[in-house]
């Protein structure tokens, strides 16, 4: 290596003597430095003895200096290393193989006595050479092989290699019936792994003829992770289901559901069943649909099947089933879209019956305001219309346009300060997002008769005629929002401004991160035992009241999972002072004596007044020793109270309250665990 480094240069002929040497790591140094010299025939010929070598160092580095060289040696020296188990010395062999003119060797080394130069043969010839030929050569190989004893090592080989040369080649099963029929014969296998790659080739080449006994082995007592890779393949087969077939298969997902397997099953599992269901008939879309509160992915897909139009009998199912999943234990994913997709089946109905109905579920779920609000969008009337305007707060930015725009059809308006303050915020964050926030401009001008777009003052300035001066048709021409912000501030005074809280920058939380960590695998579930010390320690129970626990300062908490969404008292806890309550809404009150008390202000029976300021100390003046009452803009609540709480405490603190699920601490004893 020396002299290789700083010369002179090993001549072939030292190389070659060194070759010779009893220490193979010597011979193996010296193959290697050889095929710096492949014009030397007499490199060639050493070279090629010691592809014999008892070493496999030597061979390996003997192997690849022949590649170095660009030298192919006969056929007959490579097959015993073609034939080791030794992967890496057939992989060196196998490389010289692909670069040799197949010609010379594919008809001898494809019909070879040992399986394993057979195999490495073939998966040479589909690198060098992937042509549809070559590839019903393989199959045709592979059908000789299957004939005859295999071992597992070399069975699964065999299968590896059919999954490439399908994939290089493009056969198809149409291509392959013999073939198909004998790895259909093999199914199942014993060892998992050989199985696993079975029944991958066998979905490709659509044997069906395997899926009873597919079927059967998903209630067998075999690992879970087996029986999901033969459920996750069972879609692909293209076949006439019987409905026992696809009930089964549905019957095995919706029932392994509850296990904790990754939080991308759920995906898995829903498009899964999608496939399974495509060409559903109606009959068993009921069924499946009546059964929802067990299988909610088949019932979702399902759900697909149903006309535009709904029987009495159909919407009286879908109520029934929305009933049973809207509650405390159907909190998951799957049930979350289940029941999504009942709001828009009732949308698409869209008589009565069904508004009537999407209005209920408006008022006992907080949580699917949105949804519901988008499906009351699509009929704007007057029965709508309160339910849209109380839905404002709870909308996130892809559906307002939606909702707005179906306001600005109904002939109602309204004054309400807080329906006014948030559309503006809703403006502003449209504006914030880089989206246009013309949606809410034009919603303002259409409830207050007001227009603070430049172009509709110039108008009505220049023209006489007043049908030339049309807010309704005037596109704005920039957002106006600071102008609607002015106009707030001066219409209502004693209400907070119409703007977006601002968080404090030694805040470690906001919503878009506490959103995020709710939306993970550790924020889903949580302990309300934990959560109900987490409202101890964080000072909660001070002013407000949950069930048995704490003081009746501010409002009570104990129902508030079914007044208020998570989002919206998450944003009250972070951001207190940005929506205040008329009913604990804090004053200011100015003293004879020059004191400034603020908080909750209540007019005792003998005309004194109570204030209980934010430390929870009330103080008692005399009607006569008032000066002067305020409003205040600050809520008696103060900020940063879960600045010192983890993420886990803040969940759990939510799972107390009845916005996040409890963790369940026991399993189904039914479904056995995953095991790999």
């Amino acid at each position: 290596e020396l002299m290789q480094l700083f010369g002179p240069t090993p001549t072939p002929e030292l190389l070659i003597a060194l070759s010779k040497t009893a220490n193979e790591s010597v011979r193996a140094r010296a193959a290697n430095l050889m095929g710096l010299h492949g014009e030397s025939e007499a490199v060639q010929q050493q070279l090629e003895e010691l592809l014999a070598d008892s070493d496999p160092g030597v061979q390996y580095a003997a192997a690849e200096a022949l590649l170095r060289c660009d030298y192919y040696p006969p056929t007959e020296s490579l097959e015993p290393l073609l034939a080791s188990l030794d992967r890496k010395l057939a992989w060196a062999a196998r490389r010289l193989l692909e670069r040799m003119p197949s010609d010379q060797w594919q008809s001898e080394l494809l019909a070879h006595e040992d399986q394993r130069v057979r195999l490495q043969a073939g998966l040479a010839l589909m690198i060098a050479e992937p042509t549809r030929d070559r590839g019903q050569q393989i199959a045709d190989m592979a059908s000789d092989m299957l004939q005859g004893f295999i071992s597992d090592r070399n069975f699964i080989d065999l299968l590896r290699l059919l999954q490439v040369t399908f994939h290089r080649t493009g056969l198809e099963a149409p291509d392959l019936p013999d073939l198909t029929g004998q790895l259909a014969a093999e199914y199942p296998v014993g060892e998992p792994v050989l199985n696993r790659e079975l029944f991958r080739l066998l979905a490709y080449l659509n044997a069906s003829d395997v899926v009873p006994d597919a079927i059967s082995d998903l209630q067998a007592d075999t690992p879970l992770s087996e029986r999901m890779h033969i459920a996750m393949h069972l879609r692909f087969f293209e076949r006439e289901w019987t409905p026992a077939e696809r009930y089964a298969v549905i019957k095995f997902f919706e029932e392994t559901q509850p296990l904790d397997q990754g939080s991308s099953v759920p995906l898995y599992v829903m498009n899964v069943t999608r496939d399974l269901c495509r060409e559903l008939p109606m009959e068993e879309a009921r069924i499946f649909v009546s059964e929802g509160a067990k299988w909610p992915n088949a019932a979702l897909v399902s759900l697909y099947q149903y006309p535009e139009k709904l029987s009495a009998a159909d919407m009286q199912s879908l109520k029934k089933l929305d009933q049973q999943i809207d509650r405390k234990g159907f909190e998951s994913e799957e049930y979350k879209r289940l029941r999504t997709g009942i709001v828009a089946m009732l949308t698409q109905h869209g008589d009565a019956a069904a508004m009537a109905y999407l209005r209920e579920i408006w008022v006992r779920s907080p949580e699917r305001r949105q949804a519901v609000a988008l499906g009351l969008a699509m009929q704007p009337n007057d029965e709508n219309w309160d339910y849209l305007v109380r839905s404002l707060p709870v909308l996130e930015s892809y559906a307002v346009p939606a909702v707005m725009n179906a306001l600005r059809k109904i002939p109602a308006a309204t004054d309400d300060p807080t329906a006014l303050r948030e559309v503006i915020l809703h403006g502003l964050r449209m504006e914030g997002a880089g989206q246009s926030p013309d949606a809410a401009v034009r919603l303002l001008s259409y409830w207050t008769g007001e227009d603070f777009s430049s172009e509709s003052q110039e108008k009505s300035s220049a023209s006489e005629d007043p049908s030339e001066s049309n807010a309704e048709e005037a596109e704005p021409t920039g957002s106006q929002l600071s102008a609607w912000q002015a106009w707030y501030a001066e219409r209502f005074p004693n209400v907070p401004e119409a703007k977006l809280p601002e968080l404090e920058q030694s805040s470690p939380w906001s919503l878009e991160t506490l959103s995020e960590y709710f939306a993970s695998s550790d924020g889903r579930k949580g302990d309300p035992e934990q959560g109900k010390a987490v409202y101890m320690r964080a000072k909660c129970a001070d002013c407000h009241r949950m069930g048995g626990v704490g003081t009746s300062v501010g409002p009570d908490l104990t129902t508030v999972a079914n007044r208020f969404t998570r989002k919206e008292t998450l944003e009250s806890i972070i951001y207190p002072s940005h929506i205040i309550s008329d009913q604990y809404q804090t004053q200011k009150v100015l003293t004879a004596d020059g004191k400034v008390l603020t908080g909750v202000v209540v007019e005792n029976a003998d005309g004194t007044l109570t204030i209980r300021d934010s430390k929870l100390e009330e103080h008692i003046v005399a009607a006569q020793d008032v000066d002067q009452i305020q409003p205040s803009k600050t809520s008696l609540m103060p900020s940063g109270l879960i600045d010192q709480l983890t993420a886990a405490d803040i969940r759990d603190l939510m799972t107390y309250l009845g916005f996040v699920p409890a963790q369940q601490m026991a399993t189904r004893p039914s479904v056995p665990s995953l095991e790999r």
